[in-house]
């Protein structure tokens, strides 16, 4: 919500905040907006993300096979905040549910690779109530 632009202001980021439910969301907050988008159920995801777990766990590349679970989980979680994340941002993902499984920067999405579409950095968060007394040290936020 609109209450986080400050933090995304102050951090110089922008927060991507995951709320899964019967009814998922994703809020994108810049440091001068916010922007929320309709996701599929929390089982939906579930079940994507136990797929991308289990290929990941057979030892395939995600990001090589076309039509992956990754693209997929890219295509549902990533994308449509895609365009509010300029090329050099930081990120500060905020996951629920079964998304704290995934590896966001790594495996998910193409759009946290280093090079032209990169992003700068990322961090996570656990929830939102507690970013201001936050530190991040190498890439993951900790308390």
């Amino acid at each position: 919500p609109a209450r986080f632009e400050p933090a995304a202001r102050a951090s110089q980021a922008v927060l991507l905040s995951y709320w899964l439910g019967e009814r998922s969301f994703l809020w994108v907050v810049t440091r001068d907006s916010t922007e929320v988008h309709e996701l599929p159920p929390a089982a939906e995801l579930r079940s994507r993300v136990d797929q991308y777990q289990a290929m990941v766990l057979r030892s395939r590349d995600p990001l090589d096979l076309p039509g992956s679970e990754a693209a997929v989980l890219y295509q549902l979680l990533v994308e449509p905040a895609a365009a509010r994340i300029p090329k050099g941002s930081r990120v500060i993902i905020v996951p629920d549910g079964p998304l704290h499984q995934l590896s966001f920067t790594r495996s998910v999405s193409p759009h946290f690779a280093h090079g032209p579409s990169g992003i700068r950095s990322a961090a996570f968060w656990p929830t939102m109530a507690t970013p201001s007394n936050s530190r991040t040290q190498t890439g993951r936020t900790w308390q």
